[in-house]
């Protein structure tokens, strides 16, 4: 039970990381400017929703929640009716919540309540709600966390996070997955989210004649056999749904 591992349904990830995710797992996508690797993150917390019925929640540190629900909805992930937002960019400055939308928001949102306020969104609403579904919580992002409170304060702030998953763990079966532009931060905070993180996929794009190139690298793993590879890939619009995406892999 707490060594199994559960399929992301990416099958170039899953492959390479012994089957899947495993319990308790910090799973970070790290990428640069251009990537379009942030996306890869909705599309692991939409497929474990919809194939493993997981209960999602997503920690809103870097929009307005409208956008936000645009950029799920680049992959076909409708988190207003399938995740509950903790919007803290939303309380920060006082944008209010949207109809239509599980959102929660956090009064006055300081570094020195922040999680205490979180915990017990947790513990009042999320474990009650999610029952004993697996749950998954995509940080996004982490740049946008350290705009708001500074890099010190995030690092801080993920440590205190990680011990409370640390004390749930035996209850609660907790997928966590952090975003990373590491083009905003400095490398210190990469390092250190990296240092943290059970598996850490990088994402890297480049601009070749008028046309954006993307590499994906598998770069860490709990999988005991596990090795690197690099993959070619693209996200390209859905034949059926104009507003989707889907993604196509290469060997690299």
């Amino acid at each position: 039970m707490f060594y199994s591992r559960t399929k992301t349904y990416i099958k170039e990830i899953d492959e390479a990381i012994g089957g899947g995710v495993t319990r308790g797992a910090i799973f970070t996508l790290s990428y640069d400017t251009y990537s379009l690797g942030w996306m890869i993150g909705f599309e692991i917390l939409k497929n474990m929703i919809q194939h493993h019925n997981s209960y999602g929640v997503i920690h809103n540190y870097l929009l307005p929640p409208p956008k936000l629900i645009s950029r799920a909805m680049s992959v076909g992930l409708d988190i207003r009716n399938s995740c509950t937002i903790i919007d803290v960019f939303g309380s920060k400055y006082n944008i209010p919540p949207i109809q239509g939308a599980n959102i929660v928001q956090i009064s006055n949102p300081n570094p020195e309540t922040l999680n205490p306020k979180i915990e017990a969104i947790y513990d009042s609403k999320i474990f009650p709600a999610a029952k004993n579904k697996k749950i998954v919580r995509l940080v996004y992002t982490i740049e946008g966390m350290s705009t708001i409170f500074g890099e010190k304060i995030t690092i801080k702030l993920l440590n205190s996070e990680m011990a409370y998953l640390g004390r749930k763990y035996s209850e609660w079966d907790i997928l966590t997955i952090l975003l990373l532009n590491r083009d905003a931060v400095s490398r210190h905070l990469s390092a250190w989210i990296s240092s943290i993180s059970d598996d850490v996929i990088l994402f890297k794009s480049e601009i070749t004649d008028g046309k954006v190139i993307e590499t994906m690298t598998i770069i860490k793993s709990q999988h005991s056999d596990f090795e690197p590879i690099t993959y070619r890939y693209s996200a390209v619009p859905d034949e059926e749904r104009n507003s989707k995406f889907t993604f196509r892999f290469h060997s690299h």
